[in-house]
C-alpha cells in the first residue's frame, strides 16, 4: 500500500508530465490526399496513391494550438488516419504490407492554400504543408493488437459542426496498397502512411479554417484530438 507521501509524489509527478508528439524527429509522414474533381471512385482512381510529405516539425504538440503562419491567408484542413510502420521494408507487396503496421494515429492535415497554389506551378507542395505546428497528430499510438482488422470510422467537427466523416473502407486504396506503393523508398519504424478524408468516396472536401476555430477529430477506436487555431 502506498504511503501518503508516495501518493502525493505520484500525483505531483503525473501532473508535471507533458505529452509530446509520438513521432520521431526523422520520421517520414506521407499523407495520401488532396483536392480532386469528382469522387475518387474506381472510374476516377489515379494509377497510384500519390502523397504529400509532411515534416515532423509541422505537427503541433498535443496540448498546443495549430499555428497558422499568418492571419490573412487561406488555410484548409483534412482529417486523416495514419498507419504507423513497425519494421523496415522496401518494395513489399500489399499482402506483405499488412505485417508492417504497428499501430494507428489520428491526424489533422492543414494546408496553406496560397502557398499550395504557388508551388503548384512547379508541382511542389512542401512549404504549403510544413509550417511549424500547422497540423496535428494524436498523442499516442494505438496498438495494432488492440484494434486489428477493424474498419475505423473517423469524424471531424469544426466549431461543433460536422464537416467530414469517413471509414477506412471508403478509400480507392486499402492501407496495405498505400503502404506497398510507398515502400518503393524504404520505410522504417516510426514512418507513417496516412489516408486523408478528401480522398474517401463518401466525404466532404477540404474544410476552410481561420484563427479562433475549434477543431475536433474523433474515432470510436482511436479517441479524439482537439485543437484551437491561432495565428501570429
Amino acid at each position: 500500500m502506498q504511503s501518503k507521501d508516495e501518493t502525493r509524489f505520484g500525483q505531483r509527478d503525473m501532473a508535471s508530465v507533458r505529452w509530446r508528439r509520438p513521432i520521431g524527429a526523422h520520421a517520414k509522414v506521407l499523407v495520401i490526399g488532396g483536392r480532386r474533381e469528382g469522387k475518387p471512385d474506381a472510374a476516377n482512381r489515379p494509377r497510384q496513391p500519390t502523397a504529400f510529405l509532411k515534416f515532423p516539425t509541422s505537427f503541433a504538440e498535443p496540448d498546443a494550438a495549430l499555428m497558422l503562419p499568418r492571419r490573412d491567408g487561406r488555410f484548409e484542413i483534412d482529417a486523416a488516419i495514419g498507419f504507423v510502420i513497425g519494421r523496415e521494408a522496401s518494395r513489399v507487396s500489399s499482402k506483405d504490407a499488412a505485417g508492417l503496421i504497428f499501430g494507428y494515429v489520428l491526424l489533422a492535415d492543414v494546408t496553406d492554400v496560397d502557398a499550395y497554389e504557388e508551388e503548384a506551378r512547379t508541382n511542389n507542395g512542401l512549404l504549403a504543408k510544413n509550417h511549424p505546428g500547422l497540423s496535428a497528430i494524436s498523442r499516442v499510438i494505438h496498438s495494432r493488437d488492440a484494434s486489428a482488422g477493424l474498419p475505423f470510422s473517423v469524424r471531424m467537427k469544426v466549431n461543433g459542426a460536422a464537416r467530414q466523416s469517413f471509414s477506412t473502407t471508403d478509400f480507392p486504396w486499402s492501407a496495405e496498397e498505400a503502404i506497398a506503393a510507398w515502400s518503393l523508398p524504404t520505410l522504417v519504424p516510426g514512418d507513417i502512411v496516412a489516408l486523408g478524408a478528401a480522398m474517401a468516396r463518401t466525404t466532404a472536401p477540404l474544410v476552410a479554417i481561420s484563427p479562433g476555430d475549434e477543431i475536433e477529430i474523433e474515432s470510436d477506436h482511436l479517441g479524439t484530438i482537439r485543437h484551437t487555431v491561432q495565428s501570429p
